[in-house]
């Protein structure tokens, strides 16, 4: 399995050279052990080459719904990388003032 998806890393956009080391030094194939000198490559943010277009913020919360949406698939005013985790950050915080503030509104309204 590991063998698999070493060899599918090297399909990814930007992904740097692998250095992989074989278990067996008669071994001469391009078939990659799991052993490698390049860090935790399999351990990579979920989005880091994401597809499609973002969430627009406008949309990231529907008031007559009472529901909020955040993840780094959600735009950002702040011109965040989307699919980064700075674009998941900033769109969580932007959800919590948007809560709040509907809170805020929903109580004074009462009152």
């Amino acid at each position: 399995l590991i063998e698999k998806m070493m060899l599918a890393l090297k399909g990814i956009p930007g992904m740097p050279e692998i250095c992989i080391k074989s278990d067996d030094s008669n071994d001469t194939s391009s078939i990659p052990s799991s052993h490698y000198d390049y860090g935790p490559a399999l351990h990579r943010w979920g989005n880091a080459f994401p597809k499609g277009d973002a969430l627009s913020e406008e949309l990231s919360f529907l008031q007559s719904s009472r529901i909020a949406f955040c993840g780094d698939y959600v735009a950002s005013s702040e011109q965040a990388r989307f699919g980064s985790f700075e674009s998941a950050l900033l769109s969580g915080t932007s959800a919590g003032e948007k809560i709040a503030k509907y809170h805020q509104s929903s109580a004074s309204s009462i009152n």
